[in-house]
């Protein structure tokens, strides 16, 4: 099918599918705003070609069943992208609670540890104080 320069970047602006590759999402403030202006765009077309011969409005009417049908696909893959990034806050709000249970697990684990650290040091101190009282009682006889 033709597509025409128009179409081909007006697809690039509002679609993230690209031939089957994603593009980098945009910033939702800037994709309504890239909308809200090709939408001001298509009305001052439509509107100026309403004046224009039958032949020109059938081919509006072509091109405007074609603008609808793509507005469809690009609505319900905005909408899939909102389902999907809704998933992600489901899931990161999940991994939080694991994540917190994770926290605390490792929190007694260190406690445990400077327990043993505390215990390890007695010994130390322990066997350093009887080798300097042997090496004490050596340096006298």
């Amino acid at each position: 099918t033709k597509t025409t320069i128009g179409e081909y970047v007006r697809r690039l602006l509002q679609d993230q599918d690209y031939f089957g590759d994603r593009l980098p999402r945009m910033p939702v403030l800037v994709q309504r705003q890239i909308d809200a202006n090709l939408r001001g765009w298509e009305q001052e077309q439509h509107q100026a070609s309403a004046g224009s011969s039958s032949g020109a409005a059938d081919e509006t009417g072509r091109g405007k069943r074609a603008r609808d049908e793509y507005d469809e696909r690009r609505d319900f893959d905005r909408d899939r992208r909102e389902r999907e990034s809704g998933r992600e806050t489901t899931r990161d709000s999940e991994q939080d609670g694991s994540r917190e249970e994770r926290l605390k697990r490792k929190r007694d684990e260190i406690a445990a540890l400077e327990v043993k650290v505390q215990t390890l040091r007695k010994l130390i101190g322990e066997k350093e104080g009887r080798g300097d009282r042997a090496a004490s009682s050596e340096q006298r006889a």
